[in-house]
């Protein structure tokens, strides 16, 4: 009587167990950020991602390195132009103030394909008149764990 009680317990609790955890799915997995270069094009600001012509950008997001949650500039579909194999943000689209540190992650998907959408980051600072590609925290890049700062 208390085998056939323990199994029938045991036995209910695995069933929830796998039922309220679920199996681990495609949007479960953990993608790794790519990390862009930053350049100056004119009056354009630019990053140079590797094999990058044939993606679209679908978001790009803007903030102040260390601002809280809530204000970035935020844009859908932003009007991003492709210079010399580099994507870059005109002063239309975002003006940059003349000193500051920026993260500014953006999103390169292909138009109507299933392919997984590349998530770009690239840390900017720009003082005295001059912009430098600054190294971003694992809070704000996500990296391989062989690549993680240690």
């Amino acid at each position: 009587m208390i085998k056939n009680r323990a199994f029938f317990t045991f036995s209910v609790l695995s069933c929830c167990l796998v039922i309220l955890s679920g199996c681990p799915g495609y949007g479960d997995r953990a993608f790794t950020d790519e990390e862009a270069v930053v350049s100056v094009i004119g009056n354009n600001i630019c990053f140079w991602v590797k094999d990058s012509e044939k993606y679209q950008p679908s978001i790009i997001t803007v903030t102040r390195r260390g601002a809280d949650f809530g204000n970035e500039k935020f844009m859908l579909n932003p009007p991003l132009i492709l210079l010399e194999n580099k994507w870059c943000i005109t002063p239309d689209v975002y003006i940059f103030p003349d000193s500051g540190q920026f993260v500014v992650t953006y999103t390169l998907g292909i138009p109507y394909s299933s392919d997984r959408p590349r998530s770009i980051v690239s840390g900017v600072e720009f003082s005295n008149g001059r912009i430098f590609n600054i190294h971003l925290t694992d809070m704000e890049i996500a990296r391989p764990y062989s690549a993680m700062d240690k």
